[in-house]
C-alpha cells in the first residue's frame, strides 16, 4: 500500500478511539514529567496530540509504514526500531508507554518480562511505564464490543478478524491476543525492580472487574527493595505461563556442568571440521608467486634509505628477504601458558634455524602436555628436503635432548601441500600491508631500529583478504603441527622486531594468544617467542 492508504486504513481502523480519554489518562498519571517513549508507535495522529499538549515525544517504529504514518502526523524523534532492538538507549525518559493492546500480541509471558525489562532500561528513576492490556471477552458480549470483527476465544486467547473498508476496498487484519492476568504480570514487573502503583478499567476506575475491554496498568521502580530481595531478584526467570522461578543451586550447578562438557564436545567437532575444511587444505598452497605478487618484489626496495624513511613494513620485508643472503644462526626460547577452567596447562617451546651457505635447518620442540619436536633441511633451489620427527626432553639443552626418528626425503610440493609455503620464508607470516594490521613508527637506540607490527587474523581482517588468509592459514598450521592440538581461531599476534642500519635482523619478539582443542577441552594459549640472531 501507499503511504497515503496507509493513513486511510490507520484512520478507519483508529476512528472509535476515545483520544481525550487517553491523554487525559496519561496527563493524569504523570504529573509534571514530560519526556515520553512510546513503544509501539502504530498511531501517529495520537502521539501529535500528546506534542500538542506539551509532551516530548520519541517513539519506536518497527515498519516503514508505520513511520509513514508518525511522519505525517507528529514532528516527534523516530527511531527505526523495535523495542527490542533498541539496546542503549542514550536518553532516559519521564514516561514509557505501550498502549492499544500491543503487548497482548505476545505469544507468553516470557514476551512480558523482556518488554518490561526493556522498558525498565529507558525509564528514569521517578519515571512512569503505563501498560496498557486486553482483558478477557464475555462470549456473549462479542457482538456489542466489536460489531465490525469475529472473535473467537479458546484457552486464554482472543482471535480477532477485522475487516475495513476504505475507498471502496476491503482491508482484513487478524490479529492473536493473549490475555494476561495482573497477578502474574505484578511478580514479572518485581523480578524487574518495578512496581505496579494502579489499576484501572478503561481510564476511569481503579481494579476492573473480571470483564471489561482495557485495563491500564501504572508501574514505577521498586525503591524499596533490599539487597537480599536485588540478589533473589537477579536469579529468576519467568516461564512461559507467568510463573516467576529460582534455579535451584544443584540444578544451576549441574546445568553449569553438563553445558562445559557439551561446549568442549561441540567445540572438538567444530575445530576438527576447520582444520579439516580450512587450515590443512591443499588449495591453500601459498608458491613463491603467490609470496611476491602478496608482498611485492623485495629486491626493489632502495637499500639506501634508512629504515625509518624505508617504512616499517617495508623494513621488514627487506630484512626478511636479506635473510636469504646472509649466513646466520638464530635461537628462540618462549613458554605457552594455557588455562582451562582452572586446571593449569604449560607448554614450553623452543627452537632454533641457521642458514649456512645456502642451507637452512629449523628445529621447533615443544615439551609438556604434547612433547614434539620437527626439523626439516632445505637446501636452496633444490627441489626436496630432509623433514624428521622426534621427542625432545631437555630444552635448556644445546640439542633440546631430541631423540629423533629416521630422516625422510620430503619433495618440494609435498612441502608446499602441507605448509604452504616454500621453507626458505623463515617466518611463519609473510608479512606484507595485506597481513598487517597496524604498524608502530621506528624507535632509533644507538644503530638499531626498533618497531612492533599486529597482524591479520581472522578477528580483524577483511572478507575477501585472500593474502592475509593465506598467512593466517600457514601459520594456524605450524602451530597445530608444533603443539599436537587442533587450533580453532587466531585471536591476536604482534610481532616486536630490531634491526639494524643495514637491514639485519638483530631480534623478534612474537606475542600471540589463539584457541586450541585439547582432547574435547577449549583451550585459550597465550605466550611469547623471543628470537636473537647472530651473524
Amino acid at each position: 500500500m501507499t503511504a497515503k492508504k496507509n493513513i486511510c486504513v490507520a484512520n478507519e481502523i483508529y476512528k472509535d478511539v476515545n483520544y481525550d480519554a487517553n491523554i487525559n489518562f496519561i496527563k493524569s498519571q504523570v504529573g509534571e514529567r514530560k519526556s515520553i517513549l512510546d513503544t509501539n508507535s502504530e498511531n501517529g495522529k495520537f502521539l501529535g496530540l500528546l506534542e500538542k499538549e506539551g509532551f516530548e515525544i520519541s517513539a519506536l517504529v518497527s515498519s516503514k509504514k508505520s513511520k509513514e504514518l508518525l511522519e505525517e502526523n507528529t514532528n516527534c524523534k523516530i527511531y527505526s526500531k523495535s523495542l527490542f532492538a533498541f539496546r542503549k538507549p542514550k536518553d532516559k525518559y519521564d514516561v514509557v508507554i505501550s498502549l492499544f493492546s500491543a503487548c497482548n500480541k505476545f505469544k507468553n509471558y516470557i514476551g512480558i518480562d523482556n518488554a518490561l525489562s526493556k522498558m525498565a532500561k529507558c525509564l528514569k528513576e521517578d519515571g512512569v511505564i503505563i501498560l496498557e492490556l486486553t482483558k478477557k471477552v464475555k462470549q456473549s458480549d462479542n457482538s456489542k464490543l466489536l460489531q465490525t470483527s469475529k472473535i473467537k476465544t479458546r484457552k486464554e486467547k482472543v482471535k480477532v478478524v477485522n475487516v475495513y473498508k476504505v475507498n471502496n476496498k476491503n482491508y482484513k487484519f487478524k490479529s492473536k491476543l493473549k490475555i494476561f492476568e495482573i497477578e502474574k504480570i505484578a511478580n514479572i514487573a518485581k523480578k524487574n525492580r518495578l512496581k505496579i502503583v494502579d489499576v484501572y478499567r478503561d481510564y476511569s476506575v481503579k481494579v476492573p472487574d473480571e470483564y471489561g475491554d482495557n485495563m491500564q496498568i501504572v508501574l514505577t521502580f521498586n525503591s524499596d527493595e533490599t539487597k537480599k530481595e536485588e540478589k533473589t531478584r537477579k536469579k529468576q526467570f519467568v516461564t512461559k505461563k507467568g510463573k516467576v522461578k529460582i534455579f535451584h543451586r544443584n540444578v544451576y550447578i549441574f546445568t553449569m556442568i553438563l553445558m562445559v562438557f557439551l561446549g568442549g564436545v561441540c567445540g572438538s567437532f567444530v575445530g576438527d571440521y576447520y582444520n579439516s575444511n580450512f587450515a590443512n587444505r591443499a588449495n591453500f598452497n601459498y608458491t613463491d608467486a603467490q609470496v611476491a605478487e602478496a608482498m611485492g618484489d623485495p629486491s626493489t626496495l632502495d637499500r639506501n634509505l634508512s629504515p625509518d624513511k624505508l617504512g616499517v613494513v617495508e623494513s621488514f620485508m627487506l630484512a626478511e628477504y636479506l635473510m636469504k643472503e646472509t649466513n646466520f644462526s638464530m635461537t628462540e626460547t618462549g613458554v605457552v601458558n594455557t588455562m582451562v577452567s582452572g586446571m593449569a596447562v604449560v607448554q614450553d617451546v623452543a627452537g632454533s634455524l641457521k642458514n649456512e651457505n645456502g642451507t637452512r635447518t629449523r628445529v621447533t620442540a615443544s615439551t609438556g602436555m604434547v612433547p614434539v619436536a620437527i626439523k626439516t633441511v632445505y637446501n636452496e633451489g633444490y627441489d626436496s628436503l630432509i623433514f624428521s620427527k622426534g621427542t625432545p626432553s631437555d630444552l635448556s639443552s644445546a640439542d633440546f635432548g631430541i631423540t629423533w626418528s629416521e630422516e625422510n626425503t620430503q619433495a618440494l610440493s609435498d612441502y608446499h601441500e602441507l605448509w604452504g609455503v616454500t621453507p626458505s620464508w623463515f617466518m611463519p607470516y609473510v608479512i606484507c600491508n595485506s597481513t598487517v594490521a597496524k604498524a608502530t613508527a621506528f624507535e632509533k637506540n644507538g644503530s638499531a631500529y626498533t618497531a612492533t607490527l599486529t597482524l591479520k587474523t581472522r578477528k580483524n581482517s577483511d572478507a575477501g583478504d585472500t593474502n592475509n588468509l593465506l598467512a593466517y592459514t600457514y601459520y594456524v598450521k605450524q602451530i597445530a603441527q608444533m603443539s599436537g592440538v587442533t587450533v580453532t581461531d587466531f585471536n591476536f599476534c604482534t610481532i616486536t622486531f630490531s634491526i639494524d642500519e643495514n637491514y639485519r635482523l638483530i631480534s623478534i619478539s612474537v606475542e600471540e594468544e589463539y584457541s586450541v582443542i585439547y582432547g574435547i577441552i577449549p583451550v585459550v594459549c597465550s605466550g611469547t617467542l623471543n628470537q636473537t640472531f647472530t651473524y
